[in-house]
């Protein structure tokens, strides 16, 4: 599905992090007697914060940037198939954990990239996509 206006772009990164919730949480678990439990449940925390913050972002600009169009992204490059990420044993869940955290890192970058003309939520995006490379070094180091 085309992402075509700034609400658009948000609500969809608002749904990445929902997934993510779940995604991490779902690893979490699977390594619950392990020293990767307190890393999960912290980009567990970071998904959630991410989340709250993409939605008072949409809510302070929506007025004055809803009627501005854009292109160059689809939502069908971002999908993850979450069917079965409760049933992971602990190597596909880090491979899953990588799958979302690079997807959502570069879906960050792209829609950034999109909302150059708004400084402070292109800024905001920028920072979110660091923040998860550098998650991504770190659960590297755990694989």
């Amino acid at each position: 599905m085309p992402l075509n206006n700034f609400s658009s772009l948000l609500e969809f990164a608002v749904t990445i992090e929902t997934q993510n919730l779940l995604i991490f949480d779902a690893a979490g678990k699977t390594f619950s007697f392990s020293d990767f439990w307190k890393y999960f449940k912290t980009i567990t925390t970071g998904a959630g914060k991410r989340k709250k913050m993409i939605q008072r972002m949409r809510r302070e600009n929506i007025s004055e940037m809803v009627l501005e169009a854009m292109s160059g992204l689809d939502s069908d490059e971002f999908i993850i198939d979450e069917s079965n990420y409760e049933t992971l044993s602990i190597k596909q869940a880090l491979a899953f954990s990588v799958t979302a955290l690079e997807r959502t890192a570069r879906y960050y970058e792209k829609t950034a990239d999109l909302l150059s003309r708004h400084p402070e939520v292109s800024g905001q995006l920028h920072s979110f996509a660091a923040s998860l490379n550098e998650d991504l070094q770190k659960l590297g180091s755990f694989q």
